[in-house]
């Protein structure tokens, strides 16, 4: 069957947000939080673990800031801002699933000490700009699981004899490994 629709995604207007789908946010003068977006959390689906930097670390802006653990799988997050690390989440650290259940408000990444005249206005898109750019990645995710389920011989119609449940998640229909390398293509 075809894959249910994303749902609507939320992306707040106090925010910043960088293509590969991380936000940030002024916390104070000359400070930074941030993290991933809805339609990251969304399509990473599972988050079982995080791997933050350790405080006074150097980032830079679209350079990788964190990593998400999804079962095997380690993917990158990139930077919206350049900075250092003043601050981590231990909240996360402790329970990797709130950065997925809760991108922006307790699933927060990083803090970054910024320079005071930064602008996050310069480079990073609006909350309307990344709502656009992820419908446009959940149609290439869609117009993906649709070519592969046009793989199927036209003549085997619905079945489920054995009880089973038709498959209607992405990555179930692409496989994982194909899936993996779907989303890796928007966090990078």
């Amino acid at each position: 069957v075809a894959p249910a629709a994303l749902p609507r995604l939320e992306f707040p207007g106090d925010r910043r947000y960088h293509p590969a789908h991380t936000w940030a946010q002024p916390a104070c003068p000359g400070k930074v939080r941030i993290g991933i977006d809805a339609f990251a959390a969304h399509v990473v689906g599972r988050i079982a673990g995080l791997i933050l930097p350790s405080a006074h670390t150097p980032v830079k802006r679209g350079g990788i800031a964190a990593w998400l653990v999804e079962g095997n799988d380690l993917l990158p997050l990139r930077s919206p801002v350049s900075g250092t690390i003043v601050g981590r989440n231990s909240v996360a650290l402790q329970q990797p699933a709130v950065v997925g259940s809760d991108p922006y408000g307790e699933g927060w990444l990083l803090d970054l000490a910024v320079p005071g005249d930064l602008d996050l206005t310069v480079e990073l898109l609006t909350a309307t700009e990344i709502h656009d750019l992820a419908d446009s990645h959940s149609e290439r995710i869609e117009r993906r699981v649709r070519a592969r389920l046009g793989d199927r011989p036209r003549d085997v119609g619905p079945t489920a004899a054995d009880g089973g449940e038709p498959a209607s998640d992405a990555r179930r229909i692409l496989g994982a490994e194909r899936y993996r390398r779907l989303i890796l293509s928007f966090l990078t």
